[in-house]
């Protein structure tokens, strides 16, 4: 499925169908490696260039999956769940939640754990940043706009 994701129309057909709950209880009740990769890449390419369907993949609780999916002891399944939710952090108030979901925890002992592969390690810190990135952002556009409101008009 997620191959067939990446095009446009079947992404609409598979998001018709149900596919991103499907999807999502599929990590829920199975925990082999394999189905739990393979959902985490559905995940990514479903969400791949589409607001709509990464809020779906909020809704149905798929953030709760991935961040499980982040402590998972295979190497290829965080992996894919750091591209999973590489692809959710494009969308600004999404990356927030993941900000806020623990994921950056899940992130910082994935890194630091020597049996982790060196694709998963260059994965999560690259979402690390983009999620240290954001929070700059959001400081630097508070600040902003909190400059604005109370600055003296006369000066």
């Amino acid at each position: 499925m997620s191959s067939m994701a990446t095009v446009k129309e079947h992404q609409t057909l598979i998001v018709w169908a149900g596919g991103i709950e499907r999807t999502v209880a599929a990590m829920h009740e199975h925990k082999v490696p394999e189905v739990q990769q393979a959902a985490c890449f559905a995940i990514r390419s479903l969400s791949l260039n589409s607001t709509a369907n990464q809020i779906s993949v909020v809704k149905a609780g798929g953030l709760e999956r991935l961040n499980a999916a982040l402590n998972s002891l295979a190497p290829l399944v965080q992996k894919a769940a750091c591209a999973a939710l590489m692809a959710l952090s494009s969308c600004v108030s999404i990356a927030e939640k993941i900000r806020l979901s623990g994921a950056p925890a899940s992130l910082r002992n994935m890194i630091t754990a020597p049996d982790v592969s060196k694709d998963a390690k260059r994965l999560g810190e690259q979402l690390l940043g983009r999620l240290d990135v954001f929070v700059c952002v959001c400081v630097f556009v508070y600040v902003r706009i909190s400059c604005c409101l109370y600055m003296d008009p006369e000066t």
